[in-house]
């Protein structure tokens, strides 16, 4: 599996990340998968199809399981109380790097 974390290097269907969606790709199996996570729906899309999942809450913790492809994927939301939530993704045991925006993206993608 591999993944991209730079904005610059965007696969041509990548979902662009921002203030409310948090953006993971990676290849698997050949295929380039862009992942999008929206924290105001809770929901999960892969390459623009909603993800099918469980979800679970454990403490501060919400965990989605899902699959992509056949491969068993868990994204968990850790909630902290004086911060912003942390996002992690693993898929098959891996974690997946998160696509990160510049501040600079950030900027002009808010002002659009």
């Amino acid at each position: 599996m591999e993944s991209s974390t730079e904005v610059n290097t965007l696969p041509a269907n990548s979902y662009v990340p921002s203030q409310n969606v948090m953006v993971w790709n990676m290849t698997l199996d050949g295929v380039t998968i862009s992942l999008a996570y929206c924290k105001d729906s809770a929901s999960i899309w892969l390459n623009d199809c909603q993800a099918q999942c469980q979800e679970r809450n454990v403490e501060s913790e919400t965990q989605y399981d899902f699959l992509i492809a056949d491969h068993k994927a868990q994204l968990s939301v850790n909630h902290v109380a004086n911060g912003p939530d942390k996002h992690v993704l693993v898929v098959d045991g891996v974690e997946v790097k998160q696509l990160r925006c510049s501040a600079e993206r950030k900027k002009k993608i808010s002002t659009v």
